[in-house]
């Protein structure tokens, strides 16, 4: 037996009596809940994001998690052994930096669809070009935006794109002991299929997680409400519907007169995206229309 592969002798005693050996090297893994929480909103981000990014490079896109697991960055940085375009990102109030990677082809191939291309002729292998670069910055803004607005309350820190970097050299993000929540998605651009790594210090996440897993509905319920409150909707002030026949439609001329069902007395009708809310009396704010609401629907309930 080599001595890589060397097992302390009290490591057989300690498993023959039953205990379960601890390997310090190794950080712990994900609690089953903690990786309960982040699943769902991992696949929601790649959702989101593959939708909006399809519409960008006009083909479809997807991405997939495949691998949740919670390593130190030196095991990290000795898995990518292959040429990998990296982005660095900055995580306030936190040592360790996230990075997001893919193969060096798939980095020049997201370029070349943003660009309006084809991606079928990739040039050899070489360092990216300062445009490629900013090309690729701000697609993985917007990448990182998605994975913000997905993670939610999931994530303590605030994200923001440092820099690309390009080759074989590990990325000098955080020291080897850091610990690291890499997630390990596929990623699909039309037939071109490759992985798409993104590694997160775990201090971004862990300290939510516990949180989360004792008041997850209610905060699921406050987040929805907040998302719901900032949607735009379509508000209009009316009259009463009025029935005419088609004939007369087609007769109408500048001049003609309609006559209404509304009572000149009566207020105006307030829709929310063609819902009726409430009745309101017209006026003026400057030089400008405006209403006053008289009732609400509550209130008439009441």
């Amino acid at each position: 037996m080599s001595a890589a592969t060397t097992v302390p002798p009290d490591a057989h005693d300690a498993r023959d009596a039953g205990y379960e050996v601890y390997d310090f090297r190794r950080p712990a893994t994900l609690a089953r809940e903690q990786a309960r929480l982040l699943e769902p909103a991992i696949e929601s981000f790649g959702r989101l994001w593959a939708t909006q990014f399809s519409a960008q490079v006009r083909v479809p896109v997807t991405l997939q998690l495949d691998q949740l697991q919670l390593i130190s960055y030196a095991e990290l940085t000795s898995a990518s052994a292959t040429s990998r375009i990296v982005a660095v990102c900055t995580a306030e109030g936190l040592r360790a930096k996230p990075t997001l990677s893919v193969p060096y082809e798939t980095g020049l191939l997201i370029v070349s669809r943003l660009l309006g291309g084809s991606g079928s002729f990739l040039p050899a292998e070489r360092p990216i070009t300062d445009i490629e670069s900013r090309i690729l910055q701000e697609a993985v803004a917007g990448l990182v935006r998605d994975l913000e607005y997905a993670l939610g309350e999931l994530l303590t820190t605030t994200l923001a794109v440092d820099g690309i970097l390009y080759g074989t050299q590990p990325v000098q993000a955080a020291v080897p002991t850091d610990v690291m929540v890499v997630l390990g998605l596929t990623l699909q651009i039309a037939d071109h299929v490759a992985d798409l790594m993104i590694a997160m210090p775990a201090d971004s996440l862990r300290l939510t997680l516990g949180a989360r897993t004792d008041n997850g509905a209610a905060d699921a319920t406050a987040a929805l409400r907040r998302h719901l409150g900032d949607v735009p909707l379509e508000l209009s002030l009316r009259v009463s519907d009025v029935a005419i026949e088609p004939e007369r439609v087609m007769r109408l001329t500048p001049g003609d007169l309609i006559v209404l069902p509304h009572e000149q007395t009566r207020p105006l009708l307030v829709t929310v995206d063609g819902h009726l809310f409430a009745t309101a009396a017209t006026g003026r704010s400057g030089t400008r229309l405006a209403c006053r609401i008289v009732t609400t629907l509550e209130e008439k309930a009441s």
